[in-house]
């Protein structure tokens, strides 16, 4: 982002995200329409982490009366609210007091496309009925730009979240991670140059890399090269260095996030295989039992 480029929001109010999340990420934040069905446990607190963030708009959705159970769940619901009012209704007042640049509303009766049809982001929690989830998904996935989907339930001990954000859709830093950064010894004189590092460099097939202040070899410095890897403290680059002047001496690479393009799958193609080469496999939790979480999931 233009360093000159006005920010529009309060930087001492979201001083903290603004470090963590950098000021591209928090102009597009400010701007996200959420609507969040499902005002238990997972919902609420969705809610509440949703509006201290500071998007533009919030609705909430959950008609459902307060029950004696939801106060272990909502930290909203009262005693005196049980049988009288909904779950929405109990939390709406407090959520808007989080941060008074999020609109913060309620919707009531029925969700449908019409709507949906103004929000970035569509988020259901607590919601089981598989034709309904299965509709607003593919409807969700036709929009253009594709409208962001959000499921997730917990049930007893164990827990879930389903997320679909379309076709193409680019992340701008795949894992978070800082990037990694160490001190080059050699670079070979070959077609596809191999460049060989002080300690493990810990980078991945397909990451890419600066190379910097390297003696002998200039031309390559300042350059960007996608990497493979070759041992623990050597990858290759797609760079012939054979006409170069010859490696001397020092020399440093860094990680350089590139934006990436990810296809989500549809909740339909998820639940039947929910594992994707694009995605980690499914976290086993526990070390002991082994094809747990693909049992849960079934």
């Amino acid at each position: 982002m233009d360093k000159e480029q006005k920010l529009d929001f309060d930087q001492d109010l979201y001083s903290r995200q603004l470090s963590t999340y950098g000021p591209e990420m928090m102009q597009k934040l400010i701007k996200l329409r959420v609507f969040v069905q499902g005002l238990r446990g997972i919902g609420v607190e969705t809610c509440k982490n949703l509006i201290l963030a500071g998007p533009k708009k919030v609705v909430i959705h959950d008609d459902t009366k307060v029950e004696m159970r939801d106060l272990g769940s909502n930290f909203y619901c009262k005693e005196q609210d049980v049988g009288k009012v909904s779950r929405a209704e109990a939390s709406l007042s407090q959520l808007k007091e989080l941060n008074p640049y999020v609109e913060v509303s309620q919707h009531t009766g029925v969700v449908n496309e019409e709507v949906l049809k103004d929000f970035d982001v569509i988020v259901f929690t607590e919601n089981y009925d598989g034709d309904f989830l299965h509709k607003m998904n593919e409807w969700a996935r036709s929009q253009s730009p594709a409208k962001g989907f959000i499921w997730s339930g917990i049930l007893g001990l164990y827990g879930f979240t389903f997320v679909d954000f379309g076709k193409g859709f680019e992340v701008l830093d795949k894992d978070g991670e800082d990037p990694k950064t160490g001190i080059v010894t050699q670079i070979s004189s070959e077609e596809k140059a191999k460049v060989v590092t002080h300690a493990r460099h810990n980078l991945q097939d397909g990451d890419y890399v600066r190379l910097k202040e390297v003696e002998g070899m200039t031309e390559i410095n300042g350059k960007i090269y996608k990497i493979k890897t070759v041992t623990g403290q050597s990858f290759e680059i797609e760079e012939d260095t054979t006409k170069f002047t010859k490696y001397v001496r020092n020399g440093q690479f860094e990680q350089v996030k590139v934006p990436i393009k990810i296809d989500f799958k549809s909740l339909k193609d998820s639940l039947v295989n929910p594992n994707d080469k694009q995605f980690p496999p499914l976290e086993n939790p526990d070390m002991v039992k082994f094809g747990r979480p693909e049992q849960l999931h079934v």
